[in-house]
């Protein structure tokens, strides 16, 4: 592994752990049953996101089998799939969370928090892949 891809993935896993921190940190402002509230439309999310990732892996899996270019496949299906989904997943996320009348502090910390993860990983996964093209 060249030395970009560990600084790249040293970077995304930075960017979670703050993120994560910067989350709990936001929820501490919050009552329990609100808490409660957050931490079940955050299980619905996980849940989205991991039949997505599932969905792309099912999609990838045969192109694999058959000899496919799998770096282009997964270059243009992260472009042409998975960033639109990730963004209609944030913002019906955020609007979820703005539906539940939480306070705007939180809602803003959290969004803020998600947003450093967002910078951070995508400086991070472009370190990891543009440092190792020659």
């Amino acid at each position: 592994m060249t030395w970009p891809t560990i600084v790249g993935f040293a970077l995304i896993l930075a960017a979670v752990f703050t993120g994560q921190f910067l989350r709990a940190r936001a929820s501490l402002q919050l009552p329990e049953a609100e808490r409660s509230q957050v931490v079940t439309l955050g299980a619905y999310r996980s849940a989205a996101r991991l039949i997505f990732v599932m969905g792309l892996g099912i999609w990838l899996f045969p192109a694999l089998l058959l000899g496919l270019p799998i770096d282009w496949l997964i270059r243009w299906s992260i472009f042409l799939l998975a960033l639109p989904i990730a963004a209609w997943l944030h913002i019906s996320y955020f609007r979820k969370l703005r539906a539940l009348g939480l306070p705007d502090t939180y809602v803003s910390s959290h969004e803020r928090a998600r947003c450093i993860v967002y910078a951070v990983g995508g400086v991070g996964l472009a370190i990891a892949y543009f440092g190792n093209r020659p």
